[in-house]
């Protein structure tokens, strides 16, 4: 990376070595403990067209109050690695959209909750569906959710998990069943 940092003049440059507790807890400053309510849920999308573009413009100017965001990654064509070697899923897409719901009033409750699921829905149509499971909503989808994470691994790590862990004792969060 170090021919990046000779480009121009970066406005921050975090590449090097950094305690893992630190890297944690980089973003803790935008997601407040104790302060915020939280939603966020996730699906990677195959372009960004101007028909994503536009949607995404669309559900913006519906926010339910200032703090939802929007946040796409750039995955730089695609990730790259062995995936049968891994649990990670269908991750071919070039970008993921991450739809960020934060709230400070429970009363906002359902109208962010609600923005953030119509976003998900809504921009399926430029998807394979997959999802990156660290943005599950309430994962109400289910099973359906752990398929969209998992993608081809899934079956293996069924196995897996039958192996080791058939009285399922391992299973909050996206959990895979023996």
């Amino acid at each position: 990376l170090a021919p990046l940092s000779t480009f121009e003049n970066p406005v921050v440059d975090l590449t090097g070595p950094i305690p893992y507790a630190a890297f944690q807890s980089a973003n803790d400053a935008f997601f407040p403990k104790r302060e915020l309510l939280y939603y966020w849920k996730s699906i990677y999308l195959a372009s960004l067209s101007d028909d994503v573009i536009d949607a995404l413009l669309a559900h913006e100017s519906e926010r339910p109050s200032a703090l939802p965001a929007l946040s796409i990654w750039a995955q730089g064509g695609a990730m790259r690695w062995p995936r049968e070697g891994t649990t990670l899923g269908p991750i071919t897409a070039p970008h993921l959209l991450e739809i960020l719901a934060k709230w400070s009033d429970p009363a906002g409750s359902d109208a962010h909750i609600r923005w953030t699921r119509d976003i998900w829905r809504s921009m399926h149509r430029f998807s394979s569906g997959a999802t990156n499971l660290n943005f599950p909503g309430l994962g109400e989808e289910g099973e359906e959710l752990v398929l969209a994470g998992y993608g081809e691994n899934y079956d293996r790590l069924v196995a897996l998990k039958t192996e080791y862990d058939p009285a399922n004792l391992f299973r909050i969060n996206q959990n895979i069943k023996p």
